[in-house]
């Protein structure tokens, strides 16, 4: 995952000034709009989100130490969750 690679390649966490890495993950999204927020497709992307963050999570933690991170997610929008 390129996120990983700039983990890494800018040396992010090993100065004396505050990193930034902002990443947006645009398929869920589109997914979302084309086919519906409590879809198979909207869920399925948002699983693989899910392990995306968490495996980049794990390399930041190597790097830097979770301690030392503030992490801050962000939506455009929500969707009503449907109660069955």
């Amino acid at each position: 995952m390129l996120a990983e690679h700039a983990v890494a390649g800018e040396q992010l966490g090993s100065r004396d000034f505050t990193d930034v890495l902002a990443i947006s993950f645009t398929s869920n999204d589109k997914v979302g709009h084309d086919y519906g927020p409590d879809s198979p497709e909207a869920h399925e992307v948002a699983a693989s989100a899910d392990q995306l963050i968490e495996k980049l999570f794990h390399t930041v933690d190597r790097q830097v130490g979770l301690d030392n991170v503030l992490v801050v997610l962000t939506g455009d929008h929500g969707a009503a969750l449907r109660r069955k």
